[in-house]
Parts: structure tokens; C-alpha cells; sequence
């Protein structure tokens, strides 16, 4: 009966919630992607350089209200350790926050949201998550 975080999607329980969701994790041709269900259909998928190295992930946080509960669940995770670390970064420091709070309608504190996130790897390390997508309801 009270609010709950769910860290990562490769559970079942976090595939089954998120599944009715704009932005939804899934396989593309044995690869981790990140999908965009309206149309066009963005696809998102870990970046690597010429030597296999990667250069950029992505992740995904999705706060949804439980309909049983009333209470708020946040899901959140990334493609790869890169977007998960990401998206941790963001939830904890309110500075990545300001330009998306631009963007968004004045009552989403009382609405469902998925923020997708991109964090640029560099020298195996996570760096600023960026926002390329969100989508509140």
C-alpha cells in the first residue's frame, strides 16, 4: 500500500507492468532495444564504436500511479549497466531535472510519466544524463 521503486526490466514482474507502456523494452534481431510504440516507432539500442566499444546507452523511468494501490511506482532501468547507472544519476540529482520540468504540463506531479534517458560513455564511465524523450499522461 505504499509508493514502490523497481530497479531494472529483466524481471518478469517489471516486463508484465511496463508492457502497457509507450516506451517499452524489448528484442530487435537478438539485440536490447528501447521502443517508441506511437508512431513513427523510435528505436533505441546501445551504441558501440568500430572496436565494439560503447559509447552510448539508454534508460528508461517510468512513474505510474498502481491502480489497486492509489500509490505512485517507479520503474527504472537501462539497456545496459551505462543506462541504469544513468538513470540513477538522474533520479537523485534534481540539476538534470530543469528542462524537462519546462516541458511538461503544470499538474504531471498528479500524472503518470516515462522519461527516456541517454548517458554518452566515456573511458567506461557514465556521463550527463540527457532526456531525448518523455511522454506524460
Amino acid at each position: 500500500d505504499a509508493p514502490m521503486i523497481l530497479l531494472g526490466f529483466n524481471n518478469r514482474l517489471n516486463q508484465d507492468v511496463a508492457r502497457q507502456f509507450r516506451f517499452t523494452f524489448g528484442q530487435l534481431h537478438n539485440l536490447k532495444v528501447m521502443t517508441d510504440k506511437t508512431p513513427p516507432g523510435r528505436v533505441w539500442s546501445i551504441e558501440v564504436d568500430p572496436a565494439g566499444h560503447t559509447v552510448a546507452d539508454y534508460g528508461l523511468i517510468s512513474r505510474v500511479v498502481n491502480a489497486e494501490t492509489g500509490q505512485f511506482v517507479v520503474q527504472a532501468g537501462g539497456l545496459a549497466s551505462f543506462g541504469t547507472r544513468g538513470v540513477g544519476e538522474f533520479l537523485t540529482n534534481s540539476q538534470y531535472w530543469g528542462r524537462l520540468l519546462q516541458d511538461l504540463p503544470r499538474d504531471w506531479p498528479s500524472r503518470n510519466i516515462q522519461i527516456v534517458i541517454r548517458v554518452k560513455v566515456v573511458n567506461n564511465s557514465t556521463g550527463v544524463p540527457e532526456v531525448v524523450s518523455n511522454h506524460c499522461w
